[in-house]
């Protein structure tokens, strides 16, 4: 071959090889489009991380990093409170060590994040579909935020199929649903609740990253995360990771160590490093080697920078690959550029503890330290470096085997504590909430809540759902005035050490406990004055047009060494105004009980919220069972139904606001609001233990007088919750019961089952239901109505047919009730086991009756609140304009303030310069000119959107946020003409013309 072909093969060789290279770079650049960053901020912890390996922080490029773990108040991100630390997992194979991990991408050049190749990237398809790459919710750096549990609106966006299950991924029609995992006890319906009732922390995220773009060879791993973030005082200083490594790869991974790397940077200048290490065992993983590693500067302490010093920031293994502990722990000095070993080779003879391996990129004193060759030994930093270095160090367990399709997990605990018995007890609740599936105690749920905005008057309204918590104690209502722009709810509340800890709420409401004043454990926290709990607070008088800014928390009492939780601030704004000219404002137009007049229990309404009162229909009915915090209650349930949507859907449960939601909780102010309207049940009064009754859409008595059935219960024989449903059905589709004793052998086919009504199960074997016949008493005697024995026809007449006679009519009323037993034409007695009766059920035909129809139920239980077939109506009308009467209102359209003195209060507590039209019509135009004829400028009213509603179904930051629509008679003009300049002073005239044709006219003026 000649030369000149030899370095043409090598130069298409060369340029083959530079294509694949390139063709690997741009597949894995790709994969950054899916990148995201995770931001933790409610405790004390404050940490940047990403979806792509790292725990805490990023490359920037070059051979530094910019890995922020800060206290949070510290005012400057720099990298003197920082740390880089990473997820590792390492495996060798007939090719050698392979080490996956993305901390070494801190080496690479660009910005951000280095180039390929990386080991860890973010698996592909994550925007969109793991989280919601929303406008307006990005970092520092452009890029998105991963999925948060408190931010719905960062939830991926998804179809919800009419069966409740998650359809397409859809942006635009999509709603939010929470792809990560939910603590225990929660159902896949729980996803689309975007209150996140599933969080086990203050903020729950998730992630996803794999290793198909390994620079080694992939090895086929998919790793989820989760981590979490909590604001209580019990676990502020704590930050959670949860991986499960998931081997998706063709082969099994026999041999394998995964854990973390860390670097961490402290001290007041990261190029005068002078920290050391400690390790701490404890009794949680039940082995001798240490799991805790924190590292500390103890010559080191400037509160004014840091606020606390940093002589405890350590990692906490809680759960190792197949509950292993940890096996392996190496330190070694580093450079502030310099991450250690380097290679994959030199990576693997650290992580598995080879000492005398050829691949050690230093010599074995660099790496290993102590007598355990697979534990290093802390105090050789204080025999040898007392005065500390910059040390990274891995933390591993191995090695085990991850077949194909198998997966194990890894999780630990970041802690920055201020002090050493802190950090103690941070290390023991760190294990305490990994057995708890990482939910520590949280403040009470957030309630939902609503605002209504009127002339002069902002009402806020919320519901019961922070009840759900047993350490519930009260609410706490806050507001301040957004006119020179402060942050602050109220007045300051300092704690003992002299910080921030809240502020004096405008209103509180607890509960009447004994529990009051003062907290033990935090005596700056106020539990109130045992006022009584209230769902709504009503601010007024108001000035029409100041924007007023509102929040409602649930707060708890301390509880368990707890000091009492309160949920986080959220706040919403609403602007009064004066409402349009002729409008009748939304209401409740009829209340009714569908059954019968029965007045001793019924529904009343309080319309809250004017504005949202829909012009429906609402269906009240009720259960025997009731739905509360995923359990089944054996208490009375309520229905709350749109009656007027039911045409639209095929199944009830897509128009049920409420399905057997407690009756209990439906009697006070605390009851549900739905469209504003809060729904509160009267229940009738309980007088009897027990009660047989009809249910009233049948023929309640044969007749004028007698009932059809009647009942004797033996009290002593029911158990707490037992309760009977006798349906009546088809004559050849009910039971068959044998004759009472010494009635005879006779079957009888019964046109009835009987169910319990609370299980909803036919009673077979469980309850002895047994007939006594008094006609056809036995096979063989005869029968004088047509009916032999063995038949029970509920028809009058019918076979077997008992008909009392007319003189018997004519007897004392009383004395025939009490004796209907000796005219029945069938008993059927109820009893368990060897004991007394529990019920007889007397049947009569009366003279003129009516049977049963199919479908009707006789129930045999305790007395309910309310009759189980009630059904009650609630009808609405929505607010709408009457144009007569806006007419008749057009009088009153003024300019306020008039004249407008640019100098004046009006102008400078609201930091703008506007005026205001009131009174105005629904819809408008008003052509302004100056006193020479000249139009300088035209409103276009057409209606205002004000006010804030807290809703469930939408998405917005913390609970879901939805601008609430209300018809205004106000618009504000900042007073600039067509070329958007201030006006001079002087005088004006304004025309106003509503779409009919009405027409007004008025003047102002603007001083100096």
């Amino acid at each position: 071959m000649s030369m000149l072909n030899k370095l043409i093969k090598i130069f298409i060789l060369c340029q083959l090889i530079l294509c694949i290279g390139f063709s690997n770079v741009k597949a894995q650049s790709e994969t950054f489009e899916d990148i995201c960053w995770v931001f933790h901020y409610y405790g004390n912890l404050w940490n940047w991380g990403d979806n792509w390996g790292l725990l805490t922080g990023s490359s920037s490029g070059g051979s530094s990093c910019c890995a922020y773990m800060y206290y949070k108040n510290v005012t400057i991100h720099d990298n003197r409170n920082a740390a880089l630390i990473s997820f590792v997992f390492a495996y060798e194979d007939e090719n050698g060590p392979n080490v996956a991990e993305s901390y070494s991408l801190a080496l690479s050049s660009g910005y951000f994040y280095g180039p390929p190749p990386n080991d860890f990237t973010p698996i592909d398809g994550s925007r969109g579909k793991i989280f919601n790459p929303v406008e307006g919710y990005q970092t520092m750096l452009g890029k998105p935020y991963a999925v948060m549990s408190d931010i719905p609106i960062l939830w991926p966006q998804r179809i919800r199929n009419e069966d409740g299950t998650p359809g397409a991924y859809d942006n635009e029609n999509g709603q939010s649903w929470w792809p990560g995992r939910m603590t225990p006890g929660h159902t896949p319906e729980d996803r689309w609740d975007t209150t996140a009732p599933f969080a086990a922390s203050n903020r729950d995220m998730y992630y996803v990253f794999d290793d198909p773009y390994n620079k080694k060879k992939p090895m086929g791993l998919t790793v989820k995360a989760m981590t979490y973030d909590y604001g209580s005082t019990y676990a502020e200083n704590l930050i959670a990771y949860d991986f499960i490594i998931i081997n998706e790869g063709d082969k099994d991974l026999n041999g394998a160590y995964a854990g973390f790397y860390f670097k961490p940077i402290l001290g007041e200048e990261q190029n005068n490093p002078d920290f050391l290490l400690g390790t701490l065992d404890t009794d949680y993983d039940q082995d001798t080697t240490p799991e805790v590693v924190y590292w500390y500067d103890p010559y080191f302490e400037n509160p004014k920078s840091y606020y606390v010093n940093t002589r405890r920031v350590g990692v906490i293994m809680t759960r190792t690959p197949f509950d292993m502990g940890v096996t392996d722990f190496h330190f070694f000095n580093v450079g502030s550029s310099d991450i250690g070993p380097h290679s994959d080779e030199g990576m693997w003879a650290v992580i598995t503890s080879q000492k005398d391996s050829p691949d050690l990129e230093a010599p074995p004193d660099v790496y290993f330290h102590g007598d355990d060759p697979r534990i290093d030994d802390t105090n050789w930093i204080l025999d040898n470096e007392s005065q500390g270095k910059l040390y990274a160090f891995y933390v591993m367990t191995g090695p085990f085997d991850l077949a194909k399709g198998d997966s194990t997990y890894v999780s630990c605990f970041i802690t920055l504590s201020p002090n050493h018995d802190r950090f103690l007890t941070d290390v023991e609740r760190a294990h305490e909430m990994t057995l708890g599936n990482f939910a520590g105690p949280q403040p009470p749920p957030a309630p939902v809540i609503g605002t209504n905005i009127s002339d002069g008057k902002v009402t806020l309204y919320w519901d019961d759902t922070s009840e759900r918590d047993p350490n519930f104690e009260g609410y706490k209502v806050y507001k301040h005035v957004y006119i020179k722009y402060e942050s602050e709810m109220g007045e300051p509340v300092y704690d003992a050490q002299g910080a921030l800890a809240g502020y004096r709420p405008a209103a509180q409401y607890d509960k009447i406990d004994g529990i009051t004043g003062a907290d033990t454990l935090a005596p700056w926290f106020n539990l109130g004055n045992d006022s009584g709990l209230k769902y709504s607070y009503v601010d007024s008088p108001l000035v029409n047009g100041i924007n007023y800014v509102y929040a409602v928390t649930a707060y708890s009492y301390s509880h368990d060494g707890v000091m009492p939780l309160e949920t986080p601030i959220r706040t919403i704004a609403a602007t009064p105004n004066a409402p349009p000219a002729g409008l009748i404002e939304g209401h409740v137009s009829n209340v009714y009980n569908a059954k019968n007049d029965d007045v001793s229990y019924g529904v009343e309404t309080n319309v809250i919220n004017t504005q949202t009162v829909p012009g429906v229909r609402f269906k009240l009915t009720f259960t025997d069972t009731s739905f509360f915090m995923g359990d089944t209650l054996l208490e009375q349930g309520f229905n709350l139904v749109n009656w007027d949507s039911a045409t639209f859907y095929n199944d009830e449960t897509k128009w049920r606001f409420f399905n057997h939601y407690p009756v209990s909780r439906v009697m006070g102010e605390g009851s549900p609001t739905v469209y504003g309207i809060r729904f509160k049940l009267r229940p009738r009064e309980i007088t009897s233990a027990y009660i047989g009754e009809w249910n009233l859409d049948t023929a309640l008595k044969d007749g004028p007088v007698y009932p059809y059935w009647s009942v004797e219960l033996n009290q002593s024989q029911w158990k707490e919750a037992e309760a009977y449903e006798i349906v009546i059905t088809e004559p050849d589709k009910g039971m068959t019961l044998s004759a009472y004793k010494g009635y005879g052998d006779a079957e009888y086919q019964v046109p009835f089952i009987i169910k319990d009504i609370y299980t909803q199960a036919f009673i077979t074997d469980e309850l002895d239901v047994k007939v006594v016949d008094f006609v056809g008493k036995y096979p063989d005697q005869p029968d004088d109505y047509n009916g032999p024995a063995g038949t029970w026809d509920l028809t009058p007449g019918g076979a077997c047919y008992n008909p009392i006679i007319a003189s018997q009519l004519d007897t004392n009323e009383t004395l025939i009730l009490n004796n209907l037993k000796n005219y029945s034409d069938k008993i059927l007695v109820m009893r368990k086991g060897q004991s007394r009766p529990m019920a007889i059920i007397y049947t009569a035909h009366t003279p003129g009756s009516t049977a049963p129809k199919v479908g009707d139920s006789f129930y045999i239980g305790p007395m309910t609140s309310f009759p189980r077939d009630a059904e009650l109506w609630v009808e609405t009308k929505k607010d709408r304009i009457d144009m007569a009467m806006e007419k008749e209102a057009l009088k009153n359209v003024r300019v306020v303030p008039n004249p407008y003195v640019v100098t004046a209060g009006w102008n400078t507590e609201r930091a703008t310069t506007k005026l205001a039209f009131v009174n105005l019509p629904l819809v408008c135009t008003i052509d302004i000119y100056n006193v020479a004829g000249d139009k300088i400028y035209t409103i276009n009213h057409t209606g205002a959107v004000y006010g804030i509603q807290i809703r469930r179904d939408l998405g917005g930051p913390g609970r879901d946020i939805d601008v609430s629509r209300s018809y205004q008679g106000t618009h504000e003009w900042d007073m600039v003409n067509d070329d958007f300049m201030e006006i001079a002073p002087g005088l004006y005239i304004y025309v106003l013309k509503t779409p009919s044709g009405e027409m007004v006219t008025g003047k102002f003026s603007i001083i100096k």
